[in-house]
């Protein structure tokens, strides 16, 4: 894993009593919106340019999974999402919402059980290189973001520096905590001016 710096959002100021989120009985739901990815040097976790065929470099195919696991960690219950291929010869995804990526649903939604400790998102992207006669998936960077219990819904952008000389990659998404009890739908979720902020701009809000 390689070090990497994270940008927050807002402050947050809770919606539920505490008691609710400590009830071991009490259904959870914690709704993940993606908003973008980006490798702006086309490079893989190696260094190595995602195509570089006579010389000629195209910008990478690319592909991701993510797998959402609530804490505290249990074997057997995290869930894996694979979003296929998101772009074809770009270095950037810009995702949307209301939109289907592959088993991803933007923003998808997970059941959390349980008093309420936080989760890890871990993302994987990968470039899709197909020659005459096979198809590859071939890293461009892999994070497991660890998100505390004490925080109910945020915005995060992770910035990190890879080694091998393969440049900067930039991974945003917001999250938001929800009680059964909740009225709100996910398609109402995230319409707040902060995260309306960083999906025009791909980058989070600073405090």
């Amino acid at each position: 894993m390689f070090p990497f710096q994270v940008s927050s959002a807002y402050k947050y100021q809770s919606k539920f009593p505490q008691d609710e989120l400590s009830n071991p009985n009490d259904k959870l739901t914690i709704s993940i919106l993606l908003i973008t990815f980006d490798n702006p040097k086309g490079t893989l976790n190696n260094g190595d340019h995602c195509s570089n065929v006579l010389g000629q470099l195209r910008p990478c195919n690319i592909g991701m999974t993510i797998k959402f696991t609530p804490l505290p960690y249990q074997p057997g219950t995290g869930v894996v999402k694979r979003l296929e291929q998101l772009t074809t010869a770009s270095n950037m995804v810009n995702f949307s919402p209301e939109k289907l990526y592959g088993e991803w649903h933007n923003p998808q939604a997970f059941a959390y059980n349980g008093t309420w400790q936080g989760f890890v998102l871990s993302m994987s992207a990968y470039d899709i290189y197909e020659s005459l006669i096979s198809t590859s998936l071939l890293p461009i960077y892999n994070v497991d973001v660890f998100i505390e219990g004490s925080e109910l819904e945020k915005n995060i952008t992770i910035m990190s520096e890879r080694n091998n000389d393969a440049g900067p990659v930039r991974f945003s998404f917001s999250y938001k905590l929800l009680h059964a009890k909740s009225k709100h739908s996910f398609a109402t979720l995230f319409t707040d001016s902060s995260v309306c902020q960083v999906l025009r701009s791909g980058l989070a809000p600073t405090d």
